[in-house]
């Protein structure tokens, strides 16, 4: 299970690294909007993730401007961002990650970042979190309803000086950030 969290969180930093966004103005891929997200219809899941958050609310989650993204993975079902945190002269690569999968998931099985997870009240139908216990610094919320498993993710990619933060310790604000994409993903467009 080590090893599938590990290949992950990996695929997933390739993937938003190489995005080729230069800062926090958008992308070229996906549009990004600062007063707010609007659902596009696809025709494979329906939903365009990078469309769910705004790039203020990317950026408040993450505690520090984005620098690359948004970018998608796994087709459009997710999305992610990078975002370079500076915190007392300690700096740190932090990747974002938005996955939404189909109904056939488990909880269980869409958390993979190696950690116990605790439940979380009044998100779905079935909600938990999880920080990481194993070798990447991270932390993993997501929740479960009829139509949908949806999970979000902040680690660490690159520790470039040390003393850098912990994402774990931005836990309340992924938590909180996942309610914004529950809320609009359960609203009707």
């Amino acid at each position: 299970m080590q090893a599938a969290a590990m290949a992950t969180l990996l695929g997933t930093a390739t993937v938003v690294a190489g995005c080729g966004n230069t800062g926090s103005s958008g992308s070229v891929d996906e549009p990004v909007s600062t007063s707010g997200p609007a659902t596009t219809e696809d025709a494979g899941s329906g939903i365009r993730a990078c469309t769910l958050l705004s790039l203020d609310e990317v950026e408040a989650l993450a505690g520090s401007a984005v620098t690359a993204g948004p970018t998608t993975n796994n087709g459009r079902d997710g999305c992610g961002w990078t975002a370079e945190v500076v915190e007392d002269g300690a700096r740190s690569s932090h990747v974002i990650d938005l996955q939404l999968q189909g109904p056939s998931v488990t909880l269980d099985q869409a958390l993979t970042i190696e950690g116990e997870p605790a439940p979380v009240e009044g998100l779905g139908d079935e909600a938990a979190i999880e920080q990481s216990t194993a070798n990447v610094l991270g932390v993993m919320a997501g929740y479960r309803d009829e139509e949908r498993v949806v999970t979000l993710l902040l680690y660490q990619a690159q520790e470039i000086t040390s003393g850098a933060v912990d994402p774990r310790s931005r836990a309340d604000a992924l938590v909180e950030t996942l309610r914004i994409v529950h809320t609009r993903l359960s609203t009707p467009t």
